[in-house]
């Protein structure tokens, strides 16, 4: 009825109820046992008064086409209850019965394929269509999710504003790619065979289609030995096999159980080249809008903390909230005129973003917003040396002093045309560079001859995170969402409150004085130890928060990790733990001084003092 493609599909699940069990004779409380779960067989179990329910996810995906589900005839009690197939239940029946022997001689009383939804990602959907104004979505909905996703869609509808952060269930993160037929079938299969697994935080998605977006850089990515995952449905080099020559140069402590699964030590040469040389990295799945038209800078400032700058070439860094003052994007905003602007955002995240754009635009036309990501690819050139590189291909004076961080120029490398943007989630010096996608493998090309002199290599993702969390840096989505505000996230430095009002300040001028929490950069005392997010934080006894994202720290020599503590935890030199796979690390908070530069360490150093942690 309103054109809008949700990417979802029906699956059959079984479940079965027994005939009374005499363990449990003239029991009528419906349920009085504990839920159960057995993880290696996809089954689990309830009880009902009496009796005992089975479900079970062992079994072949059953998908069915939502055309049937108005067509069907099989069933007089619900159009969702499709016939129970025996065959399936064959196998979990007998795992069922090893694992409760009460079991063994009941039969089923109730039994039906019941449909599910399933998702790409596994997620529920949740929101207002960006197509049609009014048209609300709450999907692929689990009995357990029933209570939470009830509340906030309420909240959503009579506020605006949901309590809770829910850009993993946003309806609009799917990016075009992978809203076709072929493509969600494919997905929704996998997700429900993959719904008992125990799934790794790294793990690459498992679909067969890939390569759907790829950089132009891609050929050469290949060449080098890429190790691919995806992002917003681009190919996004992990690493390159090609560095592993530089085991040679730097020791990389070496990882065990389940912080080394998809990963490699060569994340750790990526990150120490990065610092002490140059690298190239892909950044052409960064969402890119362009902004146009006479009310662009009213527009963006209504929309932004930050005092937006319409000075053709200046950078602004800015949250965008919302009424409540939650982050509801981290992004830049580059000028190229008063009437232009480019906001630049994540590929993961840039759907949402460019849908919560679009829903602020004036109704008189006065602005209008573009994505033009796939028009333009972006490469990263970081580290000390990217000036150097960057000096031999262009007549352009590179320097600090005519080309200052937070600045933009339209310059030419050689006969290619180029917005190079001085800015860098890395903590290094360098650019983010600009180029129509037709330009980008002969800038690729020409960037990576003019660095032969200078040690130049190409990095991942895993590299590019590493120096991020390093530096201090944060990530919408993961230590930033719409929970957190920009004062408690130490981002208070791009809220301008005397600009005029925008979205959020009314929240902000009441908030900014009363935070009970901070984020805090911690360090892990133990330089063996790695951990990778969403660890609880104590102090004894008492749960203080928990990791929004760690990695090790590779200049440091220890890991490093990002957490909100309540504020009398929150003093540089306090003393937490982490507590990982039932092990507690001692961490310190550490003061997080942005503005100065992180001291690479020789390998000597590294050797010497793995306990030593550099301040930022």
């Amino acid at each position: 009825m309103v054109v809008e493609t949700i990417p979802l599909v029906p699956a059959q699940h079984q479940y079965a109820i027994t005939t009374p069990l005499s363990e449990l004779a003239g029991e009528t409380r419906e349920v009085v046992h504990p839920m159960i779960r057995n993880q290696d067989k996809s089954t689990y179990f309830r009880q009902h008064a009496d009796c005992y329910g089975v479900g079970s996810y062992n079994h072949e995906p059953l998908l069915v086409d939502p055309k049937d589900i108005l067509s069907h005839k099989e069933s007089a009690v619900m159009p969702s209850v499709k016939e129970f197939t025996e065959s399936h239940f064959e196998s979990p029946w007998q795992s069922s019965i090893e694992l409760i022997p009460s079991l063994a001689n009941q039969e089923l009383s109730y039994k039906i394929n019941g449909l599910m939804s399933f998702t790409n990602d596994g997620f529920p959907i949740i929101g207002e269509s960006s197509k049609t104004k009014g048209f609300w979505v709450a999907e692929a909905v689990w009995v357990t999710h029933g209570g939470g996703v009830g509340k906030v869609v309420a909240e959503l509808l009579t506020t605006g504003v949901s309590s809770l952060d829910l850009h993993e269930c946003d309806i609009n993160r799917f990016a075009r790619v992978t809203q076709g037929r072929e493509y969600i079938w494919a997905s929704a299969a996998q997700q429900y065979t993959d719904v008992y697994d125990i799934h790794h935080p790294h793990a690459s998605p498992k679909t067969k289609y890939r390569q759907l977006r790829v950089s132009p850089f891609y050929p050469r990515l290949q060449e080098l030995g890429a190790v691919f995952s995806t992002s917003g449905g681009w190919e996004c080099p992990q690493w390159f096999e090609s560095n592993a020559k530089l085991l040679e140069k730097y020791t990389i402590p070496q990882r065990q159980g389940w912080s080394a699964h998809n990963w490699s030590n060569i994340q750790g040469v990526e990150h120490l080249a990065t610092r002490e040389k140059v690298a190239l990295y892909d950044l052409s799945s960064f969402t890119k809008l362009e902004v146009t038209g006479d009310q662009a800078i009213s527009y963006l400032e209504y929309l932004c903390a930050n005092k937006v700058s319409s000075t053709a070439g200046k950078v602004t860094y800015t949250s965008m909230l919302n009424a409540n003052g939650g982050i509801m994007c981290d992004l830049t905003i580059t000028c190229l005129n008063p009437e232009k602007f480019w906001v630049v955002t994540g590929g993961a995240v840039g759907n949402q973003h460019f849908a919560w754009m679009r829903s602020h635009l004036p109704q008189d036309n006065s602005v209008n917003i573009v994505d033009i990501s796939s028009s333009y690819c972006c490469v990263g050139l970081w580290g000390q040396l990217a000036p150097k590189v960057l000096s031999k291909i262009t007549n352009e004076d590179v320097s600090n002093k005519d080309f200052p961080f937070f600045t933009a120029q339209l310059i030419y490398l050689n006969s290619i045309p180029a917005l190079a943007v001085r800015v860098s989630y890395v903590g290094e010096p360098g650019w983010e560079i600009y180029t129509p996608t037709e330009s980008g493998l002969k800038l690729w090309d020409l960037l990576w001859q003019a660095g032969q002199d200078y040690e130049i290599i190409a990095g991942g993702t895993y590299a590019f995170n590493s120096l991020r969390l390093e530096k201090g840096y944060l990530a919408w989505g993961t230590d930033i969402n719409l929970e957190h505000n920009p004062y408690e996230a130490g981002l208070g430095f791009a809220v301008k409150l005397n600009k005029g009002q925008f979205i959020g300040r009314d929240a902000l001028l009441q908030r900014k004085n009363s935070q009970s929490r901070q984020l805090c950069y911690l360090t892990l005392d133990d330089s063996s130890a790695v951990i990778m997010g969403k660890e609880p934080v104590l102090s004894g006894k008492t749960i203080l928060g928990y990791v929004t994202s760690a990695d090790y720290g590779y200049s440091f020599g220890c890991c490093v990790a990002y957490a909100y503590l309540p504020l009398e935890y929150s003093v540089p030199g306090t003393k937490v733990e982490i507590e990982y796979f039932g092990d507690r690390f001692s961490a310190t908070v550490v003061d997080l001084n942005r503005s100065s530069k992180t001291k690479v360490k020789s390998k000597s150093e590294r050797s010497a003092s793995k306990n030593a942690v550099t301040t930022l």
